[in-house]
């Protein structure tokens, strides 16, 4: 998908069921943190801690998530498509010749 986005080699129907999945999972993962919150400085631990357990073990993921979702808006901003792939880059020709 990488490749792709670097290209503007995505539909934008891909992008918009992309951005569906990713904003889902961003809410679920609010409702995490939130349950997690609670229930580790409740039951388990100090407040304190539970924060250090979330920023060490979700904070990641949520920064991750939230990368994915501001790339993919961003993309919404294409209108145009290119239909073909770009050409070949020059390091690949180098790499491999005109085999590619």
């Amino acid at each position: 998908m990488w490749y792709n986005l670097r290209h503007r080699n995505l539909p934008a129907q891909e992008i918009r069921n992309c951005l569906v999945v990713l904003d889902s999972l961003w809410e679920r993962l609010q409702q995490i943190v939130k349950e997690l919150k609670s229930q580790l400085g409740d039951k388990f631990y100090r407040s304190s801690h539970a924060e250090e357990w979330l920023e060490q073990n979700i904070l990641p993921l949520h920064q991750d998530v939230k990368a994915m979702r501001q790339t993919m808006s961003s993309m919404k901003r294409f209108w145009h498509w290119p239909r073909k792939q770009f050409a070949t880059s020059e390091d690949l020709i180098r790499e491999f010749g005109n085999k590619v």
